[in-house]
């Protein structure tokens, strides 16, 4: 249990990583010379470099490295990161510290939940890589909100600085307290290679299942990466107003994250994963036609974040019973699909920016989702097996 609780904190300091510039993008633009849209091409960065470098990384160090040691490798990369974002105002430098940053961000994750489900008790290991992931949600629900509340007294940069300094101490602590196991599969079982880890793509309604997730992850970054800006259009700059919204609506991620598993589990996957495209698709709708209107972002803020967080785990769910032997192969997969939605989304979120009100976002993202829509309901329910997407699979 405490080694799975380290990991959910360091899980938390790398989530924060991400979320804070998303709570102070006009902070850190006027800081360096640049304009919004550009700040959110960090976030292309980190994302593109994390669905891409992650299995190259992964596969080029299985054979040499032990779990631990993959795991303190991309936890090194991200301090790297948050050093440079401590000290460096130039953004080309910034642009490359993301780089490496997402990188090793995706090689931490997916090290620490292999860990933390070996790590832990048999009939635990749904528990405790459920643990770990509550690191990320926690940093999703008080990121910005910690970010635009600290970042006028201390500066951003202090912010990452304070990140970098955690981040060192979860270290040292992974080092002492997580056992260098492990060995032994560097001459017993060979690992996956490159190759192998891209095996499940041979199945096309996995390929279609998967062009799903980065449509759906590109929906939501092309909003939620500019999502500061977005209500500050709507409730001005009043830092507690939109920290609130963004700190009520980010709480309902956990709603949707655990309401997803019960509907998955009584009316099946298939109705849980189109109810929640549906469902995103109105709430953005209606963000985008009424974004002058607060107590509508707000309220449909809400519905649309618990909308969205309970679609992924139905559909990793029946990801893993199309991949049946290559469960963790495909997870994998499904991983780089979400982070290549979050660069293209957060690139596509920039330029419509540029050229259009921030009012009018959610169009961009309703577009997105209801192309996921048609590819899920005519492609990938179409090439399962009823038994796959049952609620009694």
């Amino acid at each position: 249990m405490g080694v799975t609780w380290l990991l959910a904190t360091c899980c938390f300091a790398l989530g924060c990583s991400q979320q804070f510039i998303m709570g102070i993008p006009s902070d850190i633009a006027a800081s360096l010379g640049v304009s919004v849209a550009a700040v959110g091409q960090l976030m292309t960065a980190f994302s593109l470099a994390s669905a891409v470098g992650t299995p190259i990384l992964l596969a080029g160090t299985s054979h040499k490295l032990t779990p631990r040691s993959q795991m303190l490798l991309g936890l090194g990369l991200m301090v790297l990161g948050l050093i440079a974002f401590s000290f460096i105002s130039n953004y080309v430098t910034l642009l490359a510290a993301r780089v490496v940053m997402g990188v090793g961000n995706g090689t931490f994750t997916s090290t620490a939940m292999a860990i933390a489900a070996t790590s832990a008790k048999p009939g635990h290991q749904a528990s405790a890589l459920s643990n770990v992931s509550l690191g990320f949600s926690a940093a999703m629900v008080l990121g910005m909100p910690i970010a635009r509340t600290v970042a006028p007294f201390i500066g951003w940069h202090a912010l990452y600085g304070i990140l970098s300094a955690v981040a060192v101490l979860i270290a040292f602590a992974i080092f002492k307290l997580v056992p260098n196991s492990g060995r032994e599969m560097l001459t017993a079982e060979k690992p996956p290679t490159l190759k192998e880890r891209f095996s499940p793509l041979a199945n096309r309604t996995i390929v279609f299942a998967l062009v799903v997730m980065v449509l759906i992850n590109l929906g939501f970054s092309s909003f939620y990466t500019y999502v500061t800006p977005f209500l500050e259009n709507t409730f001005g700059t009043a830092d507690h107003t939109v920290s609130m919204v963004l700190l009520i609506s980010s709480l309902m991620s956990i709603v949707g994250i655990k309401g997803s598993g019960w509907l998955a589990d009584h009316t099946g996957c298939k109705r849980t994963a189109t109810a929640a495209l549906c469902v995103q698709i109105l709430s953005l709708s209606v963000l985008g036609a009424y974004h002058e209107v607060g107590i509508v972002v707000w309220v449909a803020m809400c519905v649309w974040v618990t909308s969205d967080w309970s679609f992924n785990p139905s559909q990793n769910l029946m990801l893993t019973r199309l991949a049946e032997n290559n469960a963790s192969l495909v997870l994998g997969l499904s991983g780089s699909a979400l982070q290549l939605g979050s660069a293209l989304g957060s690139a596509a979120g920039g330029i419509f920016i540029e050229t259009a009100p921030v009012g009018f976002l959610p169009f961009l993202s309703v577009i997105a989702i209801f192309i996921a829509l048609m590819i899920e309901l005519f492609f990938v329910f179409r090439g399962m097996k009823p038994s796959i997407y049952s609620s009694q699979a």
